[in-house]
């Protein structure tokens, strides 16, 4: 019987905070996937107000200071508030973040990154003031 909880299989990073409204183009704080042991990360955020300009990506670099798309890595929200995310499984870079384009004016909330497939755990994803929680 598999008894191991999915909090404690992947690692919950809250990577940027809320973001007033505005116009300016928000980027995620990095995800080094090799110090985080994964090989997979599902960025998650939501912009209050649809917009074709409004958009998630995920952008990648091999040194931390020089970023580039990931092809296929974009979406539009379909709906205001909906909730988007870009799943990245066995990037080709090392470092990973989320960009979000505010085309529109909106408010973006938290963005956060679930990583999974790790190979080392269980994660401890209780960040004091960040993340809290409980396994029963």
């Amino acid at each position: 019987m598999f008894n191991q909880r999915l909090s404690e299989l992947i690692a919950i990073k809250k990577v940027k905070a809320y973001q007033t409204a505005g116009t300016s183009t928000i980027t995620s704080d990095t995800v080094d996937m090799q110090s985080e042991n994964a090989d997979g990360v599902l960025f998650l955020t939501t912009f209050e107000t649809a917009a074709a300009d409004n958009i998630l990506k995920a952008t990648h670099s091999d040194d931390d200071s020089s970023y580039s798309d990931v092809s296929g890595g974009a979406v539009v929200p379909g709906a205001s508030d909906e909730v988007q995310f870009v799943d990245i499984v066995s990037p080709s870079k090392r470092y990973l973040r989320a960009s979000c384009a505010r085309g529109t004016s909106t408010v973006l909330g938290e963005i956060y990154a679930l990583l999974y497939r790790r190979r080392r755990g269980p994660a401890d994803n209780t960040v004091a003031g960040t993340i809290a929680g409980i396994t029963v």
